[in-house]
């Protein structure tokens, strides 16, 4: 690509020679007819003669300097010819799905790494800043408060008045602001995505200074027209609103926007931009309710146990949540959660710890109880949510980042989806990175959870009823 550059500019200063002698060549030839007229005008020097001769003279010489001067030079003839300017895609209209709220003040925003991970925006100023942007961009606001909470963390918490002493944050590699956009020099700055920004505002992007990225309401319109910028380089337009809850488009906005899924280690993470965006987005969603069951009192006993005994666990040295307090030096395995919840509840049908403390060995329980009598039963991977319920378990299998073959089990908490079947399944963990996952659905069938993006799922635990 420098090559090719390179061999373009000689070309480019070629061809500005070529066009430069011509000039030359013009004015020298403007010049020679300008000494012949003017010879022949010598002799009688009247005003009429100099009007009639002398004037054309030296229009025909200022044109030419002009033009030779835009030649060599490169002087604008008619404006600048090299200011580009983006071109601006129509925002989608915010129509509400059903079962959709346009009201954010209500809404939780999630930070995963924070406790308590969720808060709601204290400054009904700032909420205003996110509706506005929301208007002239298409973005929704709940998108742009939840990047926001994920940005700067601490923004759920300002008020109207201390809202007017906001302190400009700088990340290292020189992201500005409260949406933490990255001005020109800085890495990965984007110039049409800030253009595009700054056209919201209805300013020059030529003309952004450091406190028009400082600037609270500024930096919103600003991430905003990133947002839209990044979803035409990957889908050709400008921001979906049909979209807005489907949890697969706000992962992809989550990785544009943030460069990678996980933080603060794109690889290690342990947290996930994605969830925590999708969370936020989601908070905002009317909750369709749980799928209706005989013997829901049940199935609600063993979330509840499971949260119980999921406020005792900490991480352990693998930075990950399988020491239990209660219980020191006990390493607490993902199946454990499963064999104690199920059994206080009284539906463990005698699983324990040590015949089903293996991902495999629990699977096959949920697989041959049914036919020896018992209340427990296996489900394909493509069963439909609109079969499962809280309570349930999920069962998979991947491979880790040295390539080694893991299984893993969680406990199905809750369920967050659209009359359309798309959304998340919200779980309940241990030995995980988190006590809580999400699942995303799509169509009524799961795909993927966010921490384990690279494991299938495998099956899931039933109770029959």
């Amino acid at each position: 690509m420098a090559i090719d550059q390179k061999q373009e500019q000689q070309k480019r200063r070629n061809g500005s020679l070529d066009n430069a002698n011509q000039a030359i060549n013009a004015a020298r030839g403007a010049l020679g007819a300008a000494r012949t007229i003017a010879n022949l005008a010598i002799p009688a020097p009247t005003y009429e003669k100099i009007i009639k001769i002398y004037i054309p003279i030296g229009v025909i010489l200022l044109i030419c300097i002009i033009a030779l001067g835009s030649l060599l030079f490169g002087l604008p003839i008619g404006g600048n010819s090299f200011t580009v300017t983006p071109t601006i895609p129509t925002p989608s209209p915010i129509v509400p799905s059903p079962g959709t709220t346009t009201d954010i003040s209500s809404c939780l925003f999630t930070r995963g790494d924070l406790t308590p991970s969720q808060g709601q925006y204290k400054s009904s100023l700032l909420l205003s800043y996110f509706e506005q942007a929301s208007q002239a961009s298409g973005v929704p606001a709940s998108v742009l408060a939840g990047i926001a909470r994920i940005e700067s963390p601490g923004a759920v918490n300002y008020t109207d008045q201390s809202l007017s002493s906001f302190v400009c944050p700088v990340s290292p590699t020189g992201a500005l602001g409260l949406m933490q956009i990255e001005p020109a020099g800085a890495t990965g700055h984007d110039p049409a995505a800030v253009a595009l920004g700054a056209t919201y505002l209805g300013i020059n992007y030529s003309d952004l200074t450091t406190a028009d990225y400082c600037d609270v309401r500024k930096s919103i319109y600003l991430a905003a027209g990133l947002i839209n910028q990044k979803r035409i380089y990957v889908t050709g337009n400008a921001w979906n609103a049909s979209q807005t809850y489907n949890p697969e488009y706000i992962n992809s906005v989550a990785r544009t926007y943030y460069g990678c899924l996980l933080y603060p280690d794109c690889v290690d993470g342990p947290y996930s931009y994605g969830a925590d965006l999708w969370s936020s987005v989601s908070s905002c969603q009317i909750a369709s309710s749980p799928n209706p069951t005989q013997g829901q009192n049940a199935l609600n006993n063993i979330i509840q146990n499971a949260n119980g005994i999921i406020v005792n666990l900490q991480r352990g040295s693998d930075g990950m949540y399988n020491v239990k307090t209660d219980e020191p030096g006990t390493f607490y395995w993902c199946t454990y959660l499963i064999v104690d919840s199920y059994n206080l509840a009284g539906l463990g049908d005698g699983m324990n710890r040590v015949m089903e403390g293996s991902v495999r060995l629990m699977k096959e329980y949920f697989a041959n109880t049914t036919e020896n009598g018992g209340h427990l039963r296996l489900l394909s991977p493509t069963t439909p949510v609109t079969q499962l319920q809280p309570g349930n378990v999920i069962f998979f299998e991947g491979y880790d980042l040295s390539g080694k073959a893991e299984q893993h089990v969680a406990l199905i908490s809750s369920f967050e989806l659209d009359p359309n079947g798309n959304g998340v399944i919200r779980t309940a963990e241990s030995n995980n990175v988190v006590t809580s996952d999400v699942v995303f659905v799509k169509n009524n069938i799961t795909l993927n959870a966010s921490t384990t993006p690279n494991y299938s799922i495998t099956g899931f635990g039933q109770v029959v009823q």
